[in-house]
């Protein structure tokens, strides 16, 4: 039976050249670096925007959905009918690995990161789950950036983990119930990370139901660390820019 853990929203702002950040190794992550992102080309859904539907990669286009290779972690994307819009992404969005910095000045690690606007509904990524049971003081992170676009309190921004055992979902950040240009979180980029002590698998999923490509999530520089290694990611040539405040926000069971 799956269980969610309520949270409050903790996030630390990101603070640039602050030198090492911690003595753990990165096991694993994704800065969405070599998934295929296309320059100033919108993703176009050819799904039913009535129906709830995974999103499928298209030629020339946005790659929505990544296996893992070369050291990244994959991830897989769906869209959620939570609007009863007529074009949902079927009308060309923003959406996927990008490299442009118009709103978010640079990317946290490496050229590019991974975006959702403009759904007309939901859009979910959800990355591949890591087997964190050999592992000694895992952590989970990442880097996201919100826009300031003018949101209403029907947008929502969720980005959270599911642990196991228990399927427990663990919010990292819930915008729910609340004007995200309320909450003093736009317009910078913000690190959050997880203590994931106790639990033996982690999956991170991310996700943005709004309606206007002013209204933006981007996401960079996701992290696993710990003492430790992994059956199916390792990450030996991952590279991280050494730049984040390091500030463990939740714990374990």
């Amino acid at each position: 039976m799956k269980k969610t853990l309520s949270l409050a929203v903790v996030v630390t702002a990101l603070i640039f050249n602050a030198g090492p950040v911690t003595a753990q190794t990165v096991i694993a992550g994704s800065s969405f670096e070599l998934a295929t992102s296309v320059e100033m080309v919108q993703y176009t859904d050819t799904g039913d925007p009535a129906v709830d539907h995974p999103l499928a990669n298209n030629p020339g286009e946005p790659q929505l959905n990544f296996v893992a290779s070369g050291g990244e972690i994959g991830y897989t994307s769906y869209y959620w009918n939570t609007r009863n819009d007529v074009d949902g992404l079927t009308d060309g969005d923003w959406v996927g690995p990008t490299t442009y910095t118009g709103d978010v000045l640079s990317w946290p690690d490496g050229v590019q990161g991974i975006q959702i606007s403009d759904a007309d509904g939901k859009m979910t990524i959800t990355m591949d789950t890591l087997d964190i049971s050999g592992v000694t003081d895992p952590k989970i992170s990442l880097e996201w950036f919100l826009n300031d676009g003018g949101w209403e309190v029907e947008d929502v921004v969720r980005i959270w983990v599911t642990v196991e055992p228990g399927s427990t979902e663990i919010d990292i950040l819930n915008t729910a119930g609340f004007d995200i240009d309320d909450m003093a979180l736009v317009g910078a980029w913000w690190y959050s990370q997880v203590d994931l002590t106790g639990f033996t698998s982690v999956t991170l999923a991310f996700e943005n139901d709004s309606n206007s490509a002013y209204e933006s999530l981007f996401v960079d520089n996701v992290q696993l660390t710990g003492v430790g290694t992994l059956d199916d990611i390792f990450l030996d040539d991952f590279e991280t820019g050494g730049t984040t405040q390091w500030s463990s926000t939740v714990g374990g069971p």
